[in-house]
């Protein structure tokens, strides 16, 4: 059980954390919702939003989600965040493989280079999974592409709403700056 004054502390030191990661995601966002407007939208520039939103999204869900032993302080912190920010298994930020798919990018790119049968792979590209797999790609050669119409980011078999996870995280960043602005000031007691 955690006491209040563990509470306070908590929601403070993980509501602060989650606002500033929203600041940069609804930045990032915003820029690259600006350039999928553009005939030909600069690739380079749109996935380094998305490396942005998607980095920052992962420490979002580390705090809901935590890896590794979720039995004591860990785990009861976790149960008491997702109850308070209303964060349950729906939520795309407890998608482990996309958060996976970044943290352990390199595993990913030796993964391909030792198995893949065509050799090419699509990675900051724009384009849907349909437009790679119609190039030829398959789904293990899908290293990382971004959808500008659908806002839909690939990575081998796995497919993310973009819009979707900001959504959720600037709902949860709302609710955490509420809940900051009502908090009392942090005691040693």
């Amino acid at each position: 059980m955690i006491s209040e004054i563990r509470e306070n502390r908590i929601l403070h030191v993980y509501g602060s954390e989650i606002v500033s990661y929203e600041e940069a995601i609804s930045e990032a966002f915003s820029v690259i919702l600006k350039l999928t407007k553009y005939p030909q939208p600069p690739s380079s520039e749109i996935h380094a939003g998305l490396r942005r939103v998607l980095a920052d999204s992962a420490l979002i869900s580390l705090i809901f989600f935590p890896v590794g032993k979720k039995d004591g302080f860990r785990g009861e912190r976790a149960k008491f965040l997702c109850e308070k920010f209303r964060v349950d298994d729906s939520s795309p930020l407890k998608s482990r493989a996309l958060r996976n798919h970044i943290a352990h990018l390199d595993e990913r790119f030796d993964e391909w280079i030792l198995n893949s049968q065509k050799q090419t792979f699509g990675r900051a590209m724009l384009g849907s999974r349909a437009d790679a797999i119609s190039l030829g790609l398959e789904a293990e050669d899908i290293l990382g592409i971004f959808a500008p119409k659908t806002l839909v980011f690939s990575f081998i078999e796995d497919d993310l709403r973009v819009d979707e996870l900001v959504h959720e995280i600037r709902r949860i960043s709302q609710t955490a700056r509420q809940t900051l602005r009502n908090l009392p000031w942090l005691k040693e007691n």
